[in-house]
């Protein structure tokens, strides 16, 4: 066997382990669920769904984006070009997260209302799987910056550590969950603050809120623990460089989302004196509205704060306008000649 394919093999074959472990942990997860009330799965992979879409638009692809100019920056022991990439995809993907987070908290019921609410999918059904959604803003929050930190690992050349960790993380959120199946079956002070928390105090049976929360801390951890590991060997495999995430914009950042979530708080409360929940039309327009508002107010903060991202952000927006306006002239021009 040649060195090449030796070299492909000791690459590729973890990362498909990774990828059927996380399969394979989401099948005992759905087996757990399956032990719970009638519906438990279904709200259990409503919720996971609707929480992927943000980190496959912009965790996933912001990570595929970047992977090739990680590779190129490590190949040639570029140093500063290695962690400038990396601090500058982590920061764009931390710009369109976090605002959506607190977004998708704020409207979870709406959100849910209007990508499932038909058929026999009725109201408490729609609270339920919410309640889910609304614990599932912290695993979109750490799985958008999962695929990064794995890329960039790749990108190193190791993939046998994130293997590990993973392997480490999926027996913890099994175990997690089933530690807070028990937690959730009784009237403890944990399941009753939960339930404050996310209004569904007149429901029953929310033991289902047990997994997704244990997916939840396991994502966290996971996302933790593996960016230490990768600054560490990054640092221990190309040298120090100074760079660094920019603490003061995350935080200009972080301090917009949560006005936003406020911003659209309110204005769902404003529209739900005009229009109700009881047509798909009045569910609709308070998502919208309340979406709009905190959207906004995101942009607006972020502008009078002078944050790097939203000014990159416009510059990008206006070079477009200025592309569609100077293109039609070009082409009466064109046509004239």
């Amino acid at each position: 066997m040649s060195q090449e394919i030796k070299k492909v093999l000791k690459l590729s074959v973890p990362r498909v382990t990774a990828l059927s472990v996380n399969s394979l942990t989401n099948m005992v997860l759905i087996a757990l669920a399956s032990t719970l009330a009638a519906g438990s799965i279904a709200v259990f992979q409503f919720a996971s769904n609707l929480s992927y879409i943000p980190i496959g638009i912009f965790g996933v692809s912001f990570s595929v984006a970047a992977f090739p100019a990680l590779s190129e920056h490590f190949a040639r022991k570029d140093t500063r070009a290695f962690f400038a990439t990396f601090y500058e995809t982590l920061r764009s993907v931390i710009f369109w997260i976090l605002p959506l987070a607190s977004l998708f908290y704020v409207l979870r019921a709406q959100i849910v209302r209007v990508a499932l609410g038909a058929g026999r999918f009725d109201w408490q059904d729609t609270r339920l799987t919410a309640a889910a959604l609304g614990i599932s803003v912290v695993i979109i929050v750490a799985q958008s910056f999962l695929p990064l930190v794995i890329k960039s690992f790749y990108a190193l050349g190791n993939t046998t550590k994130p293997l590990f960790l993973n392997l480490f993380f999926a027996a913890f959120t099994v175990i997690a969950a089933l530690g807070f199946l028990q937690i959730f079956d009784g009237s403890n002070l944990f399941s009753v603050s939960l339930k404050k928390l996310l209004r569904i105090n007149d429901l029953g049976e929310i033991r289902i809120l047990g997994i997704v929360l244990a997916v939840a801390l396991g994502g966290v951890a996971n996302v933790f623990f593996l960016g230490r590991a990768l600054l560490k060997e990054a640092h221990l495999r190309l040298g120090e460089d100074g760079a660094n995430l920019q603490a003061k914009e995350i935080f200009k950042i972080i301090f917009a989302s949560v006005a936003a979530g406020f911003a659209a708080y309110g204005s769902l409360r404003l529209v739900n004196l005009a229009v109700g929940l009881e047509t798909f039309f009045g569910v609709f327009v308070q998502g919208a509205v309340a979406f709009a508002a905190g959207v906004l107010t995101y942009g607006f903060l972020l502008y009078f704060l002078k944050n790097q991202e939203i000014k990159r952000f416009l510059a990008i927006i206006k070079g477009h306008l200025l592309t569609i306006r100077i293109l039609p002239r070009q082409l009466d021009g064109n046509n004239i000649k």
